[in-house]
């Protein structure tokens, strides 16, 4: 267990702007046991990287494979964790009633794309296990 809560760049519980990416952490908190430190979410790339530019002390940031690339390509050390590989599923039909036919086409190729590309049921080839909440926070 580590000793200090990991950080992350999400809408905490309580707060007006907390929803399902947050709702998605706080299952993953109370799944592994976890303490998370909330900062807000700060928006784009470039203001949660300048935040971790300016941070006087280490960070243990819990953050998105695709964010922790780019970190690391701008030489902030970056790990992925060996215990655990949370996979967030995005989703763009969370909204309710009746989708745009653009929006529904949209969403067609993009189930076209995740099945060919594998991203419906992501395997790990160095046998770190996945997880994702046991509920669909979506429909929650």
């Amino acid at each position: 267990m580590h000793e200090r809560p990991l950080e992350v760049f999400a809408d905490a519980p309580g707060t007006a702007l907390y929803n399902v990416h947050g709702r998605y952490l706080s299952s993953l908190e109370q799944h592994t046991g976890l303490a998370l430190r909330w900062l807000g979410n700060p928006g784009t790339f470039d203001t949660c990287q300048a935040a971790l530019t300016r941070a006087t002390d280490s960070a243990y940031l819990l953050e998105f494979a695709s964010y922790a690339r780019r970190y690391a390509e701008l030489g902030i050390p970056a790990y992925r964790p060996l215990e655990l590989q949370p996979v967030y599923p995005w989703s763009l039909a969370w909204r309710q009633g009746e989708q745009p036919d653009s929006v529904r086409a949209f969403l067609d190729v993009a189930l076209e794309v995740a099945a060919r590309q594998h991203w419906l049921h992501p395997e790990r080839a160095d046998g770190v296990p996945l997880w994702a909440p046991p509920e669909d926070l979506a429909v929650a």
